[in-house]
């Protein structure tokens, strides 16, 4: 029996499909709940087009860019 070809995994749709609760996102960027709450009612942070209460991968890469701003 040949074994099946092995193909990367597409790194953009495990990305995007990411459902992070506000707990998980401050906690992965060294963030408070707080802060993402902030950043959410501001605009700087979006939450996940599937889940309005959640957030995509995107979201966690804005998240450190405002961190890092500030920092």
């Amino acid at each position: 029996m040949r074994p099946a070809p092995l193909t990367p995994p597409n790194r953009s749709a495990l990305w995007s499909s990411l459902a992070l609760t506000k707990a998980q996102l401050a906690s992965l960027c060294g963030v408070t709940t707080r802060q993402v709450s902030h950043w959410t009612l501001k605009g700087y942070i979006a939450t996940s087009s599937h889940h309005p209460d959640r957030y995509s991968g995107e979201a966690i890469d804005l998240c450190v860019l405002v961190k890092q701003g500030l920092d």
